[in-house]
């Protein structure tokens, strides 16, 4: 938590927003089921609808690039899965994951 609030990033995602949301829960019919998903923090930013998520592992300062893509395409489902909630609204999404 400290490590978030002190970075330019954790500042960012967390900084005041009309229409910022922290644990966000929307229930949807999937496959005749009634699902219920959290969302860590979404918000809109300059005509941007932003959905973080917020995974708490700890990584050497050395890791390549590559295997950070292979971390984020672990994640790319349930991000993209959140994003179908937002589908209908007029912002582009942006979907991004706070280490």
């Amino acid at each position: 938590l400290k490590t978030t609030l002190n970075s330019t990033d954790g500042q960012w995602v967390l900084k005041y927003r009309t229409s910022a949301a922290s644990e966000l829960a929307i229930e949807m019919a999937e496959q005749d089921q009634v699902a219920k998903k959290v969302i860590d923090r979404t918000f809109i930013d300059d005509g941007t609808r932003w959905i973080i998520d917020y995974k708490s592992i700890a990584l050497a300062p050395t890791l390549a690039n590559d295997t950070l893509r292979q971390m984020v395409e672990v994640y790319r489902p349930q991000l993209d899965s959140y994003a179908t909630l937002f589908s209908l609204e007029p912002y582009p999404i942006k979907k991004a994951i706070l280490l």
